[in-house]
């Protein structure tokens, strides 16, 4: 079905846009590191259950030492994003943050595509509806003003790169396993996203561990030596459930949606980003439009009709 890929890419921004709403709400209720590190550990747990269910029900097959190797990649890649994101909002402007991540996960794959996705190429319009998103996303992007910023310049540059290399990893990860093991046979898109979930999932729950003893010691630091450590689940779980159940809809139909060219694919999938990113600021957090968003808006569905020339 030639149609389908496009179908998973529009149902995954879907679930992208409602696992934003999720935590975005999260961290209103729960904000901080330690809680942070709490949500997305259970996030990534209900995911893995629900991922060796769907496994399971699809065949329960397995995929080549390769295709191992490349979702340890794309795994790790997710785990360490979701992390440092969280770090990198506190450190520099959302602008830059989100710039960064665009270059890394949009236009290095694109670069790449000849050499890593089976010859794929990338024609001169494709090139020039990605660097319209890119423009979209600078002028959408409001500048952040708060001037709350931690840590030193070579922590922020380092926190930045790691954010912008986490989600390129990650974004590497998906379209390689489509390109070499699942169009191949020799994996599934099920057993990719439940194995990604074992690495997500042993990653948080070495940094919940480590979280949780620190939490224990400045606890005790206060001279409350019998006081437990709060955890904020029962303030939103409701709302980790809905994130982890769409961060895990989206990251099969990533797979999915991952047949497509890596030169239609990428820029399309940053401009429905973009796109179902203004209409949740517009529609349910009451941001208010102006000039500058709607040219941003208007850049990013020219590029995405580019794109599809």
């Amino acid at each position: 079905m030639q149609m389908f890929p496009y179908i998973a890419l529009v149902l995954s921004q879907v679930g992208i846009t409602l696992k934003m709403y999720a935590m975005k709400m999260c961290g209103k209720r729960a904000g901080g590191a330690f809680n942070s590190v709490c949500i997305n550990t259970l996030r990534a747990a209900i995911c893995l259950a629900v991922s060796i269910l769907v496994w399971l029900i699809a065949g329960g097959e397995g995929t080549t030492w390769l295709g191992h190797l490349i979702i340890l990649l794309s795994g790790l890649g997710t785990a360490v994003n979701l992390f440092t994101w969280i770090l990198a909002t506190r450190a520099v402007s959302l602008t830059l943050l989100e710039i960064t991540c665009m270059i890394g996960s949009m236009l290095v794959p694109m670069a790449l595509a000849p050499h890593l996705f089976g010859g794929e190429q990338v024609a001169l319009h494709q090139w020039l509806g990605g660097v319209l998103v890119l423009i979209g996303a600078v002028l959408f992007i409001q500048k952040d003003t708060d001037g709350v910023r931690d840590g030193t310049p070579f922590y922020k540059a380092m926190i930045t790169v790691g954010c912008a290399l986490s989600v390129t990893a990650a974004t590497l990860g998906k379209k390689l396993y489509s390109v070499h093991i699942e169009a191949k046979g020799l994996g599934s898109a099920e057993y990719f996203t439940f194995m990604s979930f074992v690495v997500v999932v042993a990653f948080f729950a070495i940094l919940f561990a480590v979280f949780y003893q620190k939490e224990r010691r400045m606890l005790r630091s206060t001279g409350a030596a019998d006081a437990r450590v709060e955890l904020p689940y029962r303030r939103v779980w409701h709302l980790v459930l809905l994130a982890a159940l769409s961060l895990y809809a989206c990251e099969l139909l990533t797979v999915y949606a991952n047949r497509l060219p890596a030169a239609v694919y990428l820029p399309l999938s940053k401009g429905l980003n973009i796109g179902c990113t203004f209409l949740l600021d517009v529609l349910v957090f009451k941001d208010k439009v102006n000039a500058r968003k709607l040219i941003a808006l208007a850049t990013v569905m020219l590029a995405v009709v580019i794109v599809n020339l």
